[in-house]
């Protein structure tokens, strides 16, 4: 079994049995197995002293969430749909869907970059139903934070019974509030990334070099490489940056002998044969582009610091626009789910449609959108497997 997945079991087992028999309630701690809430009433004030500013601004900003909740459901329909034919006839251009699996299908390095990414995409997520339904006068009942397994977070948890009494439009504001809000955090993680080296500047210089982020195993460059070695030239060409490494190495043979100039000195290999084209040489890396410190205080922080950072931005982007797509689908639990309830029931009493219509259209868009996910699992897992390292 895998050791982090022992350790996680042993860890919720010893977390478990102390909420059993310590009564942590009154500090307003819940614990069950593999997750631990911690209620406030603090944020309830935050969240409603913010909603009670400016009212009517949040009122028309929710209004807009509605339209672009839906067309995000339908994005997430369109994607499913034409990356699962894209398995049949082009295999290569069809995109990797994973579910989010600490521990499973997130492993090594890439768990602190989801840490980050999660608390922010959950956090803002909760908030932006809790800000809908205090401007909308539906107090939330409970918040705070979250950890589940490993997965840290916020929750909100609303007054529902306030919430039935509602017009649609009001309650699709609020289920819609999540989605829109990871949106505009995915726009904004975009923007830092298009701009990553504006964000980096006041401490590194442009790129100088290529930086080795990690190596494959069995390849030659695992003999020789290791994380944070810059390389400078290839057999004498300058290569300033990722692009024009990757240029040079696209003219490179099999068993052809390549002279490194890097920052641990002069390194030499032979490639070995392109897993995917056996006329191209290969060395098994991964790169980032290497930015030089400009000042002592970047140099203590390192030559790996920007690539880092550069993944916290990413999967943030990545994570925050995959929540605000995908929450949409109509899948019981997802926002998705309470949204198409709601537009349904609408429309069929509007016509005066039997009951049992909007409950059966409801579940068909449940096992369609279920039935997409999985079938995008599977073939993914055929295809790279559903590791990410």
């Amino acid at each position: 079994m895998n050791s982090l997945i022992m350790t996680l079991l042993v860890f919720w087992l010893m977390i478990t049995l102390i909420g059993r028999y310590l009564n942590l309630e009154k500090y307003g701690l819940e614990i069950s197995p593999f997750a631990i809430l911690w209620k406030t009433k603090k944020f309830n004030n935050f969240i409603r002293k913010i909603a009670k500013k400016f009212p009517w601004l949040w009122k028309r900003i929710w209004l807009i969430g509605i339209p672009l909740g839906i067309a995000s459901l339908f994005y997430g329909f369109y994607f499913l749909f034409t990356n699962l034919i894209k398995f049949f006839v082009n295999p290569s251009t069809a995109a990797s869907v994973v579910p989010v699996l600490p521990g499973i299908t997130i492993t090594g390095k890439t768990l602190y970059y989801l840490f980050f990414a999660l608390a922010v995409s959950v956090t803002a997520h909760e908030l932006a139903h809790g800000l809908a339904a205090e401007a909308e006068e539906i107090p939330v009942r409970s918040s705070g934070a979250l950890l589940f397994i490993l997965i840290p977070g916020a929750f909100v948890e609303l007054d529902e019974e306030r919430m039935k009494k509602q017009d649609v439009v009001k309650r699709l504001k609020i289920f819609s509030a999540g989605s829109m809000a990871n949106l505009i955090v995915a726009m904004l993680f975009l923007i830092l990334l298009i701009n990553f080296e504006l964000l980096i500047l006041p401490l590194y210089a442009a790129p100088a070099g290529v930086l080795i982020t990690d190596v494959v195993e069995g390849t030659p460059a695992s003999e020789v490489f290791k994380p944070g070695v810059v390389i400078f030239e290839i057999n004498g060409t300058m290569v300033h940056n990722v692009e024009e490494f990757h240029n040079y190495l696209v003219n490179v043979s099999p068993n052809q002998t390549l002279v490194f100039n890097t920052s641990e000195g002069i390194i030499r290999l032979t490639t070995a044969r392109h897993p995917v084209n056996s006329s191209r040489g290969y060395i098994g890396v991964y790169t980032f582009n290497y930015y030089p410190s400009k000042n002592m205080f970047s140099k203590m922080l390192g030559v790996m610091v920007p690539y880092y950072l550069f993944e916290v931005v990413n999967w943030t982007f990545l994570l925050s626009l995959s929540l605000a797509i995908f929450n949409m689908l109509p899948i019981p639990f997802f926002d998705g789910d309470r949204v198409v309830s709601d537009l349904v029931r609408h429309w069929a009493k509007k016509r005066n449609i039997d009951e049992k219509m909007p409950k059966t259209l409801r579940v068909g868009f449940a096992v369609l959108s279920i039935s997409l996910l999985i079938l995008n699992f599977v073939f993914t897992f055929l295809k790279i497997g559903f590791k990410i390292p």
